[in-house]
């Protein structure tokens, strides 16, 4: 198999604690569900990652077109995974998994999900915690000075 599609998935293989709050969607947001967000401090919404993001809030857990069609959870909000440190996130990859890449840290990419990218060594978001070559999953933890809740007190 020549890599793998699908949205990240969290709380794989470790008690990670993560934590899903609900947060206000931006006006015209596209994404789906499985995107990686960010918190826009100055308007308290959430938009969707642009390419090699500085900031990563974590994963929508919905689209935001279900937040912004009269929400089931309230207004325009959905509920967002917030990424820590510690958090061990399930991703795919255009690559073929395989051991060689576990210690290795990489940029992410989006391609109608967000996927690890093992061409882009020089913008970092993630490091291969661990591989399963079948299925192909990619156990990644994010860069912990992209995160945006890292070190706050929330």
């Amino acid at each position: 198999m020549a890599g793998t599609n699908f949205p990240p998935i969290l709380g794989m293989k470790a008690d990670s604690g993560i934590e899903v709050r609900l947060y206000t969607v931006e006006s015209g947001s596209t994404f789906i569900a499985g995107a990686l967000v960010y918190l826009d401090t100055s308007t308290h919404t959430i938009k969707e990652c642009g390419t090699d993001p500085s900031l990563i809030l974590g994963v929508a857990y919905a689209s935001a077109a279900a937040g912004l069609t009269n929400s089931l959870w309230g207004g325009t909000a959905i509920p967002v995974a917030v990424l820590t440190s510690n958090a061990i996130v399930a991703m795919a990859s255009a690559t073929t998994a395989a051991t060689t890449y576990i210690g290795t840290s990489y940029g992410i990419v989006k391609s109608t999900n967000w996927l690890v990218d093992t061409s882009d060594t020089t913008n970092d978001r993630v490091m291969v915690v661990d591989v399963s070559v079948s299925p192909e999953i990619w156990y990644v933890r994010f860069v912990t000075a992209n995160l945006q809740m890292t070190g706050l007190a929330v």
